[in-house]
């Protein structure tokens, strides 16, 4: 990357790398895939496993293998906004199964399950 490169840029695209990213672009038209390269010097950004968003597939859980483009590159100047959900990091968000566990009264034993509300013991299967 480039020595004058902004800091604060840098942080974040190393934090999208690998992350699934919405693409939307100066046409209208959004793509979905995984953020796996970026090039400041030819101003361009690769996913990988990208697919178009059309009416048609926008309700679809997942997309059909057809859709998928293996590797896809857009231009800077193509793009309009990239979109995708970071994680927040920090000993308030983080929850051990544990705490979870103790929250919601379960207890796990080696071959038997206790359930909480009526205290009978399961096997486990």
């Amino acid at each position: 990357m480039a020595a004058n490169a902004n800091p604060v840029l840098l942080a974040v695209l190393y934090d999208l790398h690998g992350k699934d990213v919405l693409i939307e672009t100066v046409d209208k038209s959004k793509w979905r895939g995984i953020f796996s390269a970026c090039s400041p010097e030819n101003l361009k950004i690769g996913t990988k496993l990208t697919y178009q968003i059309t009416e048609s597939n926008k309700a679809n859980l997942l997309p059909l293998k057809s859709e998928v483009v293996p590797r896809l590159t857009f231009k800077f100047v193509d793009i309009v906004a990239i979109t995708t959900i970071l994680e927040v990091e920090g000993a308030s968000d983080i929850l051990d199964a544990k705490t979870v566990m103790k929250k919601n009264q379960i207890h796990i034993l080696p071959d038997e399950r206790e359930c909480a509300s009526t205290g009978t013991l399961k096997r486990a299967i």
